[in-house]
């Protein structure tokens, strides 16, 4: 299953021009589209209520969408989070 470019050819290009890349979750944000490109690669795109554009990189590997980290690292990254500190 090939994604393709399901992004209105102008929004896209802002949206490649701009975008911002996210780091953690969408939620809040409207899904636009995605586009993925010869060599596997699939961005999402987003955009936000403030009409600001963001990304998530995935990869394709045997027809599966995996998200880069896990394609990098070979497993998915835990979250960080600070732990309270106690003095």
């Amino acid at each position: 299953m090939k994604i393709e470019n399901s992004i209105k050819t102008s929004e896209f290009e802002v949206a490649r021009k701009e975008a911002f890349s996210i780091k953690g979750s969408s939620s809040g944000m409207r899904y636009i589209g995605a586009v993925e490109y010869k060599d596997g690669n699939v961005n999402k795109f987003f955009k936000d209520e403030n009409g600001d554009y963001w990304f998530e990189s995935w990869r394709r590997v045997n027809d599966k969408l995996i998200t880069e980290e896990e394609y990098i690292f070979g497993k998915k990254i835990k979250s960080f989070r600070k732990r309270a500190a106690y003095y």
